[in-house]
């Protein structure tokens, strides 16, 4: 958490420095991002400079991504989650060599991510055809002439018929 700090609260750099020491406080500004650039620019920049950067900025680097990877927001588009673990995977290859029990906790999490990722787009194309047949279907009984309407109650899984005529 100590990372983000300078990006997410008021906390300053002299706080940080008098609370941590200078290492930490310069650590912690080398690693925050710079919010005047677009996202774009600032994930252009990280894998630009990454190769260069310290173990110490690699290592804390991957670790966010381990915990990053584990957590991508379940309303995202798969899109962006797609962009995202691309993005994510780019830094966590420049990031290797400064930790390899992160890089294993790295890859098994993005396993398990992609895995989840792969459940929730099933599941998410499997409602899709049921709602895409029962709109089927519903229109087939409004537009059948046989004077019977069947009502669907989709989430108890019941049907109703009643006679019109």
């Amino acid at each position: 958490l100590l990372h983000d700090i300078l990006e997410d609260t008021p906390v300053s750099h002299e706080e940080l420095t008098e609370l941590f020491g200078r290492k930490v406080a310069d650590l912690v500004s080398e690693l925050t991002d710079d919010k005047t650039l677009t996202l774009q620019e600032r994930r252009d920049k990280q894998i630009r400079e990454l190769p260069a950067k310290s173990i110490e900025y690699k290592a804390i680097k991957l670790a966010d991504h381990c915990s990053n990877i584990s957590a991508i927001p379940e309303s995202w588009e798969p899109e962006r989650v797609k962009a995202y673990r691309e993005w994510s995977w780019s830094i966590a290859e420049l990031c290797v060599d400064a930790c390899t029990h992160l890089e294993k906790e790295y890859k098994k999490r993005n396993k398990i991510g992609e895995e989840q990722n792969e459940i929730k787009q099933q599941k998410k194309r499997r409602q899709k055809e049921e709602i895409k047949q029962t709109t089927s279907e519903i229109w087939i009984i409004f537009s059948q002439p046989n004077k019977q309407v069947i009502r669907v109650a989709s989430k108890l899984g019941k049907q109703q018929k009643n006679s019109l005529g």
